[in-house]
């Protein structure tokens, strides 16, 4: 990692003010991007505060970069700081846009939506209980183009879930640290 990129990182950080779980991926996560031609639009399910969105969004400033979340810690629906706290740096990225709900519900409404779009990138980090996972994954991995890239974060963190998952998904993949690399043939 050059100084460049340290640099981006450490203001990324400092700019968002909240720890995240997804710092060192951030140095490494665009080399499994590079077979793709071109980067039209990168899906991320599961924002919490944006560091990884916010990157991608950095990083791929002609890709229009969606997160979702339901912004909700628990299953009590009782909404929480980070969806007014993402809104105030959503206007230093241009190609960034932020949706509200359940992250497989919205999946699986996709192709009928009004931001209907062929998803080249999707990166799974929404609820990492192995139901959800498969849950999300199965309502995204069809808008996702053939090529395409499928990340999953935390496979190392939380082995028995999201870990579990990746290891069943049978295919091309790559394992990098806590980072899933899935090629949809």
């Amino acid at each position: 990692m050059d100084d460049k990129e340290k640099e981006r990182i450490a203001l990324h950080r400092m700019a968002l003010g909240k720890p995240t779980a997804w710092g060192q991926q951030a140095t490494y996560y665009k080399k499994y991007l590079e077979r793709l031609e071109n980067i039209y639009t990168i899906v991320e399910l599961g924002v919490d505060y944006g560091f990884s969105f916010f990157t991608m969004a950095w990083d791929f400033p002609k890709a229009l970069v969606i997160g979702i979340d339901n912004f909700c810690y628990d299953k009590s629906g009782s909404t929480d700081a980070r969806k007014p706290h993402l809104e105030t740096y959503l206007s230093n990225y241009p190609n960034a846009r932020l949706l509200e709900g359940d992250t497989t519900t919205i999946g699986n409404g996709w192709k009928n939506s009004d931001m209907y779009l062929d998803v080249d990138v999707l990166h799974l980090d929404a609820g990492h209980d192995y139901e959800e996972v498969k849950a999300d994954f199965e309502a995204w991995e069809p808008h996702v183009i053939s090529g395409g890239v499928i990340m999953f974060h935390d496979i190392e963190s939380f082995p028995d879930t999201v870990g579990k998952f990746f290891s069943e998904l049978e295919g091309e993949k790559i394992e990098d640290g806590n980072l899933g690399i899935y090629y949809k043939p």
